[in-house]
């Protein structure tokens, strides 16, 4: 009879019995070898310990203790006298009796880390951000005024000055309120003024220049020079010539003092003047509104008191003729002896008294006088003596005197025509004038309708027909 026992079946040698493993978790990662710790879970709970044992020191004492103050400060690692790694009991530390001298060298190591981050923050309180998005923090602003921002090092690729107008926002330690009052008055002005001149536009620019020109008329700094030339470039393209005498003479002062440079303006306009006479060009000595001529008399007296010795011819000139066209023969004969030994100062002479015998009515001897230097004129000269000369000709009886007058005043525009538009249509309107006494009617027709093509927007254009 069979036993109900079975042996078991032997082993084959080399075999080795299966053994059940269950199927990986989907959706959750799993060690490659089951039983095993994941390798970054044993690390992280490895680094656990030194911090679970110091939480449970620190509630063991009492908080209000030197020792949990100090492991709870920001500068707790100092106090730490065991190694991070080390898993040991952290050791009692005692202040009876007297300090520890390694607790007296981490309060002095503590103070003095904390000392060297609040100068450092200190030193490094400046905060500029400019308009074209640079950000200054590097340097430290050691004044300011209405001139701009002076910085204690030159800036990459500038100089240690920055006006209002480059700023966008900024935080300063030297004075934070003054900062954003002046950043807030002259900032926003200062660039409209700095984007016109760079397109040219000299009537959207008034507005900006006038509000400031006060403000700046009377300081030495590149930006006052931005301002009074903006603003004399204004007026002159509004038609107050007048008023841009006093401006100019600013300008001028600025340059020659060096002060300011023409290369600093934004756009490619610069200055023509006369560095020997201070007389430009774009402002020729000769007006056509008496009451701003009388206005302007004393501003312009004003910036002439301001201006260094030696005075230049030109000064004295603009003032002789604003004097003239403002009917003050006082001023005019106080004003003359100083134009004597002067280069070009007799011409300027005879034009003055031409000037005056033209304003009265009564044609006199500066009239031939005048005449008589035709051939000595200096070059800046030249265009307001034929202006005079043709406005004296042409209000002669007799008819060849008058067409040689009208030929003198047509030879403004021919000649100078783009460099002095004021004086070209000048020239065009007495012409016309002078035309129809003659009776002509066709050549006064043509000469108003160059003088209204070409030179509507200055003084003579704008007068009615």
């Amino acid at each position: 009879m069979a036993s109900a026992c079975r042996r078991p079946a032997l082993r084959r040698r080399g075999h080795r019995p299966t053994t059940h493993r269950p199927p990986p978790q989907r959706g959750k990662r799993v060690h490659q070898r089951a039983g095993r710790e994941k390798p970054f879970q044993a690390r992280q709970r490895q680094e656990k310990r030194p911090l679970v044992r110091r939480r449970k020191y620190l509630a063991s004492r009492d908080r209000n203790s030197p020792a949990f103050l100090a492991v709870r400060s920001p500068l707790a690692f100092l106090y730490n006298t065991v190694p991070p790694n080390e898993t040991g009991p952290i050791p009692e530390v005692s202040f009876g009796g007297r300090a520890s001298p390694m607790i007296l060298r981490n309060a002095v190591l503590s103070f003095a880390i904390c000392f060297w981050l609040f100068t450092a923050t200190a030193n490094a309180a400046d905060r500029l951000i400019l308009r074209n998005l640079d950000i200054i923090i590097d340097r430290t602003v050691t004044a300011l005024d209405e001139d701009g921002l002076v910085l204690d090092a030159p800036r990459p690729g500038g100089s240690n000055r920055i006006a209002w107008d480059e700023v966008e926002r900024g935080k300063v330690a030297v004075d934070q309120s003054r900062f954003d009052a002046l950043l807030a008055d002259l900032g926003p002005p200062l660039y409209r003024i700095r984007q016109r001149l760079k397109i040219g536009d000299y009537d959207a620019v008034s507005e900006p220049a006038e509000l400031l020109y006060p403000r700046f008329a009377g300081r030495k700094s590149q930006t006052a020079y931005l301002v009074c030339q903006a603003t004399m470039w204004s007026r002159v393209a509004a038609g107050r010539r007048e008023d841009a005498v006093e401006p100019y003479l600013r300008c001028f002062e600025l340059l020659r003092s060096r002060v300011a440079s023409g290369n600093g303006l934004p756009g490619t306009r610069r200055l023509k003047t006369d560095a020997a006479t201070a007389l430009s060009s774009e402002l020729a000595p000769v007006w056509f509104d008496s009451a701003a001529a009388k206005s302007a008399l004393a501003p312009v007296q004003q910036a002439i008191r301001d201006l260094m010795q030696v005075r230049p011819i030109g000064v004295y000139v603009y003032y002789a003729t604003l004097a003239v066209a403002a009917g003050e023969t006082s001023e005019v004969e106080r004003i003359l002896p100083l134009l004597n030994g002067a280069s070009g100062g007799a011409t300027w002479q005879s034009i003055i008294r031409a000037q005056q015998e033209l304003s009265s009515n009564s044609l006199g001897p500066a009239i031939e006088q005048l005449r008589s230097q035709r051939n000595t004129w200096p070059a800046l000269c030249r265009p307001i003596a034929l202006l005079v000369l043709g406005q004296a000709d042409a209000q002669s009886a007799n008819e060849e005197v008058c067409r040689d007058g009208i030929l003198s005043l047509l030879a403004l525009p021919a000649i100078y025509g783009s460099e002095q538009p004021e004086l070209a249509a000048a020239g065009l309107y007495h012409a016309a004038t002078a035309l129809d006494k003659l009776k002509d009617a066709s050549g006064a027709a043509a000469v108003r309708r160059e003088l209204a093509s070409r030179y509507a927007g200055t003084h003579f254009g704008a007068k009615p027909r």
